[in-house]
């Protein structure tokens, strides 16, 4: 089956699963997304290190602030010139080029200090560790078990590699407040108000975040999902509003 055949009938188990996603299925196009899964076999291959520097980028900030963040990078290493003022879209530097620049110079992008060192660290792996550019190879235990050993990437940054630039089907991340949040608007809960009735009705902050929904709770809703819970997390990020294109 194509990859396009592949979307539709994932969505068509979701729907079967859950009629009510429909109305976060029906009139969207998920395609423009999900560019790992849908990627044509004369295309360019991913560029893992673009995939992975954008996920750091993308941490503990908000969607405007990630591309924000990103275009000032970019902006970084591109030398415009009258015939090309801004970088094409596939323009990133190349790990040795983000090793030569100071924590003080990436800083000026926006990045924290601490963003600043992992950045300059997945240089060093990518130009260290060449099986980093054959993780198309591994499963998706072993991908995430490789990139979280790399500084800086966590399971969650994995977890987005797996699904936007590997283009995995059935990735669940139970760590995503958006998903979580989207699951609990799927689930009937009013989320403005479990978040300001906090712990009393099983709400509650946890590192600075809160919790709509337990992550025993969200392993049982998305089992029935599988093997496409990739696209049930789309869906649950459409639900909650999140903000996906700088991830």
């Amino acid at each position: 089956a194509s990859p396009h055949d592949l979307l539709a009938q994932g969505l068509h188990h979701l729907r079967i699963v859950s009629p009510a996603l429909a109305q976060w299925i029906d009139n969207e196009d998920y395609s423009h997304i999900l560019t790992g899964h849908l990627r044509k076999p004369d295309d360019p291959p991913p560029n893992y290190f673009r995939s992975l520097a954008r996920g750091i980028i993308s941490q503990q900030v908000s969607g405007a602030a990630a591309a924000s963040i990103l275009r000032k990078f970019i902006a970084l290493f591109y030398n415009p010139t009258p015939a090309a003022p801004e970088p094409p879209e596939d323009f990133f530097p190349a790990p040795q080029e983000v090793l030569n620049r100071t924590h003080d110079e990436l800083r000026t992008a926006g990045l924290s200090e601490r963003k600043a060192q992992y950045m300059h660290s997945l240089a060093t792996e990518f130009i260290e560790d060449k099986s980093l550019t054959e993780l198309h190879t591994l499963s998706d235990e072993n991908v995430i078990e490789k990139l979280t050993k790399v500084k800086g990437i966590g399971v969650w940054s994995a977890e987005m590699f797996l699904i936007f630039t590997l283009g995995r089907w059935d990735i669940f991340s139970i760590g995503d407040l958006g998903i979580q949040r989207g699951m609990a608007v799927w689930d009937g809960r009013d989320v403005n108000k479990l978040k300001k009735a906090g712990g009393r009705e099983g709400v509650k902050k946890v590192a600075g975040k809160w919790k709509y929904m337990s992550e025993e709770d969200m392993m049982r809703l998305s089992e029935g999902f599988k093997p496409w819970r990739t696209l049930f997390c789309l869906v649950m990020w459409k639900a909650s509003d999140t903000q996906v294109a700088s991830m």
